[in-house]
């Protein structure tokens, strides 16, 4: 399968993924859906990879790339992600999150020993305008801290060391949906450990309504992740990162649809979002 489609599909996931997870939050909190998020997510990951690969994958030592990624992500980026919608909104930690192939060339260059070419470039320069439009605003008016935005920028960092961490281990050992399996295991197994202390438990916070939704983010979640690791086992990291992080896009268009009461998109977001996304475009498009 074309891995531009792929990931194009991946991002609409991403998207709707986000969008459910912040529904969720008005009734729980963000390490509640994490965990679920989790949870469902390396079930479903696991299930396919059952019926989609052969059985040696699993037994290789050649896996630890993938233990790595899941470590960053979706553990350490989701979590500050999660905690972004919370503290800045959905759309405008996902367009400061959109900021991955920022790190991920940079990255790709220094570790992998890519190229990026002058569009590659331009269009990293644009990501960074984006966000630097969407972060300015006159103090006075502020609704949210300025340090706030290093919760979506941290999870961009971790999502990018994702990719790169994916790509190396994909050239070793050439299975997708098992390399994405194994990073969400890690993550779980990760993840759970915390609620092995009462006060943990406390924290975990479920209500029939946040369930739902979490389910459905998680479903997302899964054939988001599952789109991903097959464009990038198929594609480079220069190529896949920026299309995936079109997410943006989708997610500015739902914030309008049924969180505009809630978050109040403004013309400022809708501007950075553009340049994001721009920019993403102009690396995957030279």
């Amino acid at each position: 399968m074309n891995p531009s489609f792929l990931a194009i599909a991946g991002a609409l996931a991403f998207a709707l993924n986000n969008l459910f997870a912040r529904l969720g939050m008005e009734d729980s909190n963000p390490q509640t859906a994490v965990t679920i998020n989790v949870t469902l997510n390396f079930t479903g990951l696991w299930i396919i990879a059952l019926f989609t690969s052969s059985i040696r994958p699993f037994l290789s030592m050649d896996l630890w790339p993938f233990v790595l990624a899941g470590i960053f992500a979706p553990l350490l980026a989701r979590t500050l992600l999660f905690h972004g919608y919370q503290r800045l909104g959905l759309a405008r930690s996902d367009v400061i999150a959109a900021s991955i192939p920022l790190f991920a060339v940079t990255l790709a260059v220094v570790i992998l020993g890519e190229r990026p070419t002058t569009w590659d470039i331009l269009g990293t320069v644009a990501i960074v305008l984006g966000v630097a439009l969407l972060s300015y605003k006159p103090e006075r008016k502020m609704t949210w801290t300025r340090w706030s935005i290093l919760l979506p920028l941290g999870a961009a960092l971790f999502f990018a060391l994702r990719d790169i961490s994916v790509k190396f281990g994909l050239g070793r050992i050439p299975a997708p949906v098992i390399g994405a399996a194994v990073a969400a295991t890690t993550a779980a197994v990760i993840l759970y450990f915390p609620y092995l202390r009462p006060r943990s438990r406390k924290n975990f916070i479920l209500t029939k309504r946040s369930l739902i939704l979490f389910c459905f983010g998680g479903v997302f979640a899964t054939l988001a992740y599952a789109s991903f690791y097959l464009a990038l086992g198929a594609s480079t990291v220069t190529k896949v990162t920026p299309l995936i992080s079109v997410f943006p896009l989708f997610s500015v268009c739902f914030s309008f649809l049924f969180l505009q009461s809630k978050e109040h998109v403004t013309w400022r977001v809708l501007e950075g979002g553009l340049f994001v996304v721009g920019g993403a475009c102009l690396i995957l498009f030279n």
